[in-house]
């Protein structure tokens, strides 16, 4: 998508009355795991503690994946 100042990064956004499965997830957002991550060195400590009590109960073949860049078409966005 294109704006008069570039490009705009696409988004998801999902409604769900529960929170998504884990895979489904990372099939939406594969930079997730890196977003959870970051939150867990945030300046709020509510932020921190849920980031990284959630990065605790991921396995950790999934904390330590390469991350994936999305593509749509073939071409890397």
């Amino acid at each position: 998508m294109w704006s008069k100042g570039g490009l705009i990064e696409p988004s998801a956004y999902v409604a769900n009355a529960k929170p998504l499965p884990v895979a489904d997830t990372l099939f939406l957002d594969p930079q997730y795991v890196v977003f959870l991550k970051k939150s867990a060195g945030h300046t709020h400590a509510r932020v921190r503690k849920v980031a990284s009590e959630f990065l605790s109960q991921l396995p950790e073949e999934i904390r330590n994946r390469p991350v994936e860049q999305p593509t749509l078409f073939g071409a890397k966005i």
